[in-house]
């Protein structure tokens, strides 16, 4: 994860929900609606937004959810190597990006 903002780029969570959800922009609308199928909360919105979709997730932003949430996107994002999710939380933006975790043949080998 690659962080777009804050000057240490570190998660700080300070346990209170400080009004502002957590929100991760999507570019497909198939990723946003995984996105909240995996976390599965009644405090989870998914809307289009600038051409992109927006998963909002409300919630106290202690170190569980938190890495809940990170876990869900990463899992979301799991092979699907040109996926990327922006991650809006406690003021900063953060990148994270889907992996082609596809076996490939080695080359040379026949």
């Amino acid at each position: 994860m690659s962080s777009n903002g804050g000057s240490n780029g570190h998660l700080s969570s300070n346990g209170g929900s400080n009004g502002h959800p957590v929100r991760v922009t999507l570019r497909q609308q198939w990723l946003a609606d995984a996105l909240a199928r995996e976390l599965s909360g009644d405090d989870i919105s998914v809307h289009a937004e600038n051409g992109g979709w927006i998963v909002s997730i409300a919630g106290a932003k202690t170190d569980r959810f938190v890495t809940c949430v990170l876990d869900a996107i990463r899992d979301t994002l799991a092979r699907q190597a040109n996926a990327s999710a922006l991650v809006e939380l406690d003021g900063h933006e953060y990148v994270m990006r889907g992996e082609d975790l596809s076996p490939h043949p080695a080359k040379g080998r026949r």
